[in-house]
């Protein structure tokens, strides 16, 4: 009875559409429908149930086959040509092979004998019903699933766009950034005069007052600035105190002129912070863009800048080939011998930085970084890397770090830790090797060792870096992308190279407290990271304020001064 109770509920929503030409047989059957279905729509032949089908959403067709106009068989077989999607029921009196296998070839779903008893009829219906019932659900589910994507995806495409948009403009100042200018750059069918404007000594105000008093000047800079902007002169802010303007449609000699009035503007505007007032110079390089300038060209212009820096401060200077290549290569040298010196006696040495686990509510992991310790003068790599990789000493560099750090935290088996790797380390082929042969020689697990890589690893070589990393991936050591905002970032890059560890770039961190933008960008990046099951670890976290915030933003680890600096040992 209860089954029964469940059949008829079903029911309700099927519409049927019964073909019986005899009108008594036709009466009685109608009113056994009754019982279960409330749409029932009633044709006297198959050219009749033809028009009614065609004019109405018909979810099962019950038809007898003889009939006069057009019989049942043919009826079925103009509606298996048009539509599919409905369940049939032939009603007859013989059951001949013929009808059999016309009814086969019809896709017909049950048969009622001529005269019909009460309990086959239930029977027949009761699984008809079932089928209808299931197969609605299926394609109702299937809908909503379908619109649950549309809207997922829809979500995830817009915040992207933002994402992408957010990290085209400098969460400082609002204005486009070099990501941007790259891409404009490219887009160009003439190429621009590049403007670099480089604040002097703007490190000595950082130094002597605070970052917060630095931003503000650099946000007054940037207002400064944009008096200058047109639809042809576009004001792009680069890396920390730069600025840099594309001029179209001006030849070198009015840019030289232009940028004159602007650094005569800037000596005589007064900076106000605070109470206090800056008097600042600033430095610019020109570069006039050619067609062998297929990518943007950076390094020419801060070279002519440089060059005229080296000089004098308050320097305007325009790029010359071959422009002070010789002093260029001179530092790279000295550099060079110095890190081979170090090498040599022993100077290069790990500093290990804490890490912060806001889960476990401590410091479970430290970040090795290379330093050339000369008696009581530590050296950071900024000022030998560039040297180091020109001179084809990045896998030496790297394997010291590995061992040095290897054996340290030999006796420190709860703490994770992690080293940097770059191109020429993948490429130099035996850093698999080392890593498994250090794991086995200090016991150490690969799940404790964290390989941080920068985004810009795999630019050249996409296959054969993403296979190394997959070969380290597999013998249970984890990734981490570092730096992730700084260069070109996107999400495309966390897949391919499948890291276990995303680092958010101190650039969005150091600024939490004040700027909304940065805000905006740590939490796009921590739900995607959460949605792809990544882990994040915040960079640059300097004072309590950043630390709780990063922890309320979920962030899952904080790395920054706040939590400790580097040091030849671990807190």
């Amino acid at each position: 009875m209860e089954e029964l109770k469940t059949i008829i509920e079903y029911a309700k929503d099927i519409t049927v559409l019964y073909v019986e030409d005899d009108e008594d047989a036709r009466k009685e059957l109608s009113g056994l429908l009754k019982i279960f279905f409330i749409n029932i729509l009633v044709a006297g032949n198959g050219k009749e149930g033809l028009e009614l089908f065609k004019n109405n959403n018909i979810d099962l067709v019950i038809s007898d086959i003889n009939m006069p106009v057009m019989d049942g068989l043919e009826m079925m077989r103009q509606l298996r040509l048009e539509y599919k999607d409905f369940k049939s029921i032939f009603i007859t009196a013989h059951s001949g092979k013929n009808i059999l296998l016309d009814s086969i070839s019809l896709n017909i779903d049950g048969y009622i004998l001529k005269p019909i008893e009460q309990t086959q009829l239930i029977s027949i219906l009761s699984k008809i019903i079932n089928i209808i019932h299931a197969e609605k659900l299926k394609k109702d589910f299937d809908h909503h699933l379908q619109i649950e994507l549309k809207k997922q995806k829809e979500t995830i495409e817009r915040q992207s766009k933002s994402f992408i948009e957010m990290l085209q403009k400098d969460s400082m100042t609002n204005l486009y950034n070099v990501e941007k200018l790259k891409i404009d750059y490219m887009n160009l069918t003439k190429k621009p005069i590049l403007m670099l404007f480089n604040i002097d000594n703007f490190n000595f105000i950082n130094l002597t007052h605070s970052y917060k008093t630095g931003d503000e000047i650099i946000k007054q800079v940037a207002l400064f600035l944009q008096a200058f902007s047109t639809n042809e002169i576009k004001l792009y802010k680069l890396y920390g105190d730069e600025f840099m303007m594309a001029l179209d449609d001006m030849d070198i000699m009015k840019t030289l002129s232009f940028a004159e009035n602007i650094q005569q503007q800037f000596n005589k505007y007064n900076y106000l912070v605070e109470d206090e007032e800056f008097n600042l110079s600033a430095s610019i390089g020109l570069l006039e863009c050619s067609d062998e300038d297929t990518t943007f060209p950076y390094n020419k212009v801060k070279l002519a800048l440089q060059n005229g820096r080296s000089n004098h401060k308050n320097s305007i200077s325009i790029y010359q080939k071959n422009m002070s290549l010789l002093e260029k290569q001179k530092e790279l040298l000295k550099w060079a011998k110095k890190t081979k010196d170090a090498i040599k006696n022993h100077q290069l040495k790990a500093f290990y930085q804490p890490i912060y686990e806001f889960r476990e509510s401590r410091i479970t992991k430290y970040e090795a970084l290379a330093r050339i310790v000369e008696g009581s003068e530590v050296v950071a790599p900024f000022y030998f890397l560039d040297s180091a990789k020109v001179s084809g000493l990045i896998p030496t560099l790297t394997k010291i770090m590995l061992n040095q750090t290897f054996e340290f935290f030999k006796d420190f088996k709860d703490i994770s830790f992690s080293v940097n790797i770059t191109d020429e380390d993948l490429k130099d082929g035996e850093l698999f090797g080392t890593l498994i042969y250090l794991c086995n020689k200090y016991d150490i697990s690969p799940s404790k060792v964290t390989l941080e890589i920068l985004e810009n690893i795999n630019d050249k070589d996409v296959e054969n870096v993403t296979l190394k990393l997959e070969e380290i991936k597999e013998a249970g050591f984890l990734l981490a992308l570092d730096d992730f905002g700084s260069q070109n970032s996107n999400f495309t890059r966390i897949q391919n190279l499948n890291v276990d560890i995303i680092k958010i770039d101190g650039l969005f961190i150091k600024d939490l407290d004040t700027n909304l933008s940065s805000k905006h960008i740590v939490e796009t990046i921590i739900y995607l990271a959460k949605k792809t099951n990544k882990k994040t670890i915040a960079e640059f976290v300097h004072s309590e304020i950043i630390f709780n915030i990063v922890k309320d933003l979920g962030v899952d680890y904080a790395q920054g001064y706040f939590v400790g600096k580097p040091l030849p040992e671990v807190i």
